[in-house]
């Protein structure tokens, strides 16, 4: 099939494990420290995506934002905070945006 050009992922980061529970349950929890599905999908996600292609990934400050970019980077994509907003509670929500270090200027 073809490589996507653009991926966008609003990953599971609650920092919390599931253990079945509803679909909405399993939609928000990230796992132990929110980071299991999120580093799945950076290990993933260069092997899918089309050479020229850009990665959009939501996530929140709860679950190490430094260890996303850092993760990224490891699989050759140069990522950085495209957007973010501050929410009432005690977090921020960041759009990050990831493409192929090669790409990058």
């Amino acid at each position: 099939f073809p490589q996507p050009e653009v991926v966008v992922f609003n990953a599971p980061y609650l920092p919390v494990r599931c253990s079945g529970g509803s679909w909405v349950e399993r939609a928000w929890a990230g796992g132990c420290g929110g980071r299991e599905v999120i580093d799945r999908f950076i290990c993933e996600v260069p092997e899918y995506l089309a050479g020229s292609g850009r990665v959009f990934l939501m996530q929140s400050t709860l679950c190490g934002v430094d260890e996303t970019l850092r993760r990224f980077n490891e699989r050759g994509l140069q990522a950085c905070v495209f957007a973010e907003r501050a929410l009432p509670f005690f977090e921020t929500i960041m759009l990050l945006k990831a493409e192929r270090m090669d790409l990058c200027i």
